[in-house]
């Protein structure tokens, strides 16, 4: 832990991700309004956005946005180390977190999209015009790039090829 445990503290257990009791499961939990904590859906739902998103912005015949603007949430803002993760690279745009070193979002570098709890990976990979979402049934929050997802992302990877 850092010198200055609490806000440590603060940034991962509020809320707490994983305990006794685990609030994502709580309707009232869904339907508040967490900004950066909120996005629950199913890993379809999460592979057709992102999918859409590797198309620019448009997936059979509806248009979710402009390419332009998507374009305009892919401009990256910060990359840097995160002191609060043990110096876990993070490379930040607009509306995504983009590729970083580890390979997040597996092998593609245009890759962009959004971790989520427990292990979590959804990405778009624009190269290869597809849409990745991985969701897993054991939710873990001991590691900050989940083993877990990098061979289902590489195998997804390697069929494309």
């Amino acid at each position: 832990m850092l010198a200055g445990d609490d806000l440590l503290a603060t940034v991962w257990n509020n809320p707490l991700i994983l305990g006794d009791e685990i609030m994502w499961n709580r309707p009232d939990f869904r339907r508040s309004e967490i900004p950066g904590a909120g996005g629950i859906a199913s890993a379809w739902a999460m592979a057709r956005f992102y999918g859409c998103l590797a198309l620019d912005g448009t997936l059979d015949g509806v248009q979710l946005m402009s390419a332009e603007t998507l374009q305009l949430g892919l401009r990256m803002r910060s990359d840097r180390l995160d002191p609060l993760q043990n110096d876990y690279p993070h490379v930040f745009a607009t509306g995504f977190q983009l590729q970083n070193s580890p390979g997040i979002y597996g092998p593609p570098a245009d890759a962009f999209g959004h971790n989520g709890a427990g292990g979590s990976v959804h990405c778009a990979w624009p190269t290869e015009h597809v849409g990745v979402s991985y969701v897993m049934n054991q939710m873990r929050n001991d590691q900050l790039t989940d083993p877990r997802a990098i061979a289902p992302l590489q195998a997804l990877y390697d069929c494309l090829h």
